[in-house]
């Protein structure tokens, strides 16, 4: 929506009140600063303010969560027509993600004044979008590897999420060993990950026929049995690196024993008598900041659904991070909020999507953004079984590039994310 300026009017007793917010756009990116003008008029030109008509701004996220300000937290500057006499006054607003406190994403923004004559007066309302880029390592893809890598997950420095890691490694040798040693040295506090141990130490581990046989001591597996969030956190960093272990074996069921037998009182009480068979639900991968400024990339669990269902609800999860009317928790959304999909089209095993122009046009310069995005969109929709890959339309044609960053097409997931910088 274009407008030589955004206005809004409205008249109380004879008096004609205008607000003017002096922008072209009633979308904005990034907006640094602009001038919202108060301005009344009547038939006579008497009209004076006796004060000064004090802004208020009231914020809205894309969770419906509401922060009001007041006149002095975000205005920088007022002017007026008059010294004496003004009938119109011009205030510059900071509209800076840092003044309003902002994360990265799209806000509705209302700008009215708190003077009695315009208790009454609609606010105007504008977009804001703020997209300042983050810190993130591209996956790396297979066919792209240069090196070997273990994937290991570890729980986040709050203890909400299991996050994979990719850690690199020059030894291939004993990759069962070696992988699940890996749980045993923290990562690297670069990627702002817990530093608590995460699991127990295995004693043995033997495959045959797809079934992973894990021997675990009681002295070991005690520290993680009692608290129910670490026993959990304890077992899903297990079972996910596990069934991830690069072999050319298939994995498909995992079977725990302590001290040799089956156990129902370790782990709070879980119960380890029946083997543990690899989930084939799809999973969508979201954002996750740490407190080292690295955005990782995390996987959620979703319950399946009918292809129609599954694929629209996944662009709206990963536009929204809410699942099933909740937030994953310390999790981002990585698709621009105003990205729409128009349609999409299975081919074999590509997957077809087809955006509106705002999956281009909202991230602009933001490499790493629209890299996170890539990254999450192509590992989500490969967590469907069936689909291996991902090309993505803007209206209908076919692209090879998002501004910044160009690609080949279909897109491939990445196989190894949230790779471990040990320098």
């Amino acid at each position: 929506m274009v407008n030589e300026h955004i206005n809004q009017q409205s008249d109380v007793n004879g008096v004609s009140f205008t607000y003017t917010l002096t922008e072209k756009e009633s979308h904005l990116k990034n907006p640094t600063s602009v001038e919202f003008i108060v301005k009344a008029t009547d038939e006579d030109g008497n009209f004076y303010w006796d004060e000064v008509p004090s802004l208020s701004m009231r914020i809205t996220d894309r969770k419906n969560n509401v922060v009001q300000l007041n006149h002095s937290a975000f205005v920088t500057e007022t002017k007026t027509d008059s010294d004496d006499q003004p009938s119109e006054y011009t205030f510059t607003v900071d509209m800076t993600k840092l003044n309003l406190d902002l994360e990265n994403g799209t806000y509705e923004l209302e700008l009215f004044s708190t003077h009695e004559l315009l208790q009454s007066s609609e606010p105007i309302v504008i977009k804001a979008s703020y997209f300042e880029d983050i810190n993130y390592i591209a996956g790396i893809l297979e066919s792209e590897a240069t090196q070997s890598y273990l994937k290991l997950y570890f729980a986040d420095a709050s203890n909400h999420h299991i996050v994979p890691i990719s850690r690199p490694t020059t030894d291939t040798n004993k990759v069962f060993r070696k992988t699940v040693n890996g749980l045993l040295e923290p990562p690297h506090i670069s990627l702002g990950l817990s530093q608590e141990p995460i699991a127990p130490r295995i004693s043995v581990i033997q495959y045959a026929s797809g079934l992973v046989t894990c021997y675990l001591k009681s002295s070991s597996v005690m520290p993680f049995s009692e608290d129910p969030q670490k026993a959990s956190l304890a077992l899903e960093s297990m079972n996910q690196t596990i069934m991830h272990i690069q072999t050319p074996y298939a994995i498909n069921k995992i079977q725990y024993l302590v001290d040799k037998q089956p156990s129902t009182i370790f782990f709070n009480g879980t119960d380890l008598t029946q083997q543990i068979e690899k989930s084939k639900d799809p999973q969508i991968y979201l954002g996750l900041k740490t407190d080292q400024d690295r955005v990782l990339i995390v996987p959620h669990t979703i319950v399946s659904e009918p292809m129609e269902q599954l694929i629209p609800n996944i662009i709206t999860y990963l536009k929204t991070g809410i699942i099933d009317d909740t937030s994953a928790e310390h999790l981002l959304p990585v698709i621009p909020e105003d990205t729409e999909l128009l349609d999409y089209k299975i081919e074999g095993v590509t997957l077809k999507l087809n955006f509106n122009s705002a999956l281009r046009d909202t991230y602009f310069d933001s490499k790493g953004l629209i890299q996170l995005m890539l990254d999450s969109l192509a590992s989500s929709f490969a967590s469907i079984e069936g689909i291996d890959n991902i090309e993505l339309q803007i209206e209908g044609k076919t692209i090879t590039d998002l501004g910044l960053i160009s690609f080949d097409t279909p897109i491939v997931a990445p196989e190894y994310v949230n790779v471990e910088i040990l320098e």
